[in-house]
């Protein structure tokens, strides 16, 4: 008796256990076209994605070749409607290029809209180091010897060759302890640096001078 009953409980949970094979096997059946869309979708944005990705390099590279020829040749006009093509095509990179028309103006001349420039790419993206020393050179270029400071100083932690156009920005300011601490800082990561260890001694001696008097 009590192996019937045993043998009966067997019984019927092979028969669920099929029964439950059986079901998955109807909802896999009826799930794996779904699946199936998903996965050729997937697979499908990839490509798009991946073909993205190679126009746009190639498309960047022409840039860079051309927008050098064009700056090379003092066709400044031509090299910021091309980055403004630059920034409508790929606007995801809108921050690069702003960057990049702030170049361009500062070297044309015009380093009023070059500082613009570079304000804009930094509000779209603060962590692009090159802009902030791009308009601190700027600022340094009209005498903003304050504002050309405070940004080497922001990026100074980031891009540590910064720290000679600070100690440029104070030499010119007139604090030549600060000029030289910033320079001493420079030669700290690029050693073989002989200009720089040359303009440490010169302002030291320069520093000694002045407190003598």
């Amino acid at each position: 008796m009590i192996t019937f009953i045993r043998d009966s409980k067997v019984v019927k949970w092979i028969i669920y256990i099929f029964i439950a094979i059986m079901g998955l096997g109807i909802i896999g059946s009826l799930l794996n076209p779904y699946f199936e869309h998903k996965t050729q979708t997937m697979l499908n944005n990839l490509k798009v994605n991946f073909d993205y990705q190679i126009e746009k390099s190639i498309s960047e590279n022409k840039y860079n070749n051309l927008i050098e020829k064009l700056i090379t040749e003092k066709e400044f006009e031509q090299a910021i409607q091309l980055t403004i093509n630059m920034i409508n095509k790929y606007p995801e990179d809108k921050a690069i290029y702003k960057n990049q028309m702030g170049r361009i103006y500062f070297l044309e001349g015009d380093i009023t809209l070059s500082i613009v420039n570079y304000n804009e790419s930094i509000k779209i993206c603060d962590t692009l180091y090159e802009a902030y020393i791009n308009r601190g050179i700027s600022n340094l270029e009209i005498n903003n010897v304050d504002e050309a400071i405070k940004d080497f100083k922001f990026v100074s932690t980031k891009r540590y060759d910064s720290f000679y156009l600070l100690g440029e920005a104070y030499e010119k300011k007139g604090k030549i302890l600060d000029a030289i601490i910033s320079y001493i800082n420079y030669s700290k990561y690029y050693t073989k640096d002989e200009n720089v260890k040359l303009k440490i001694d010169s302002l030291r001696r320069l520093r000694l001078i002045k407190n003598a008097l």
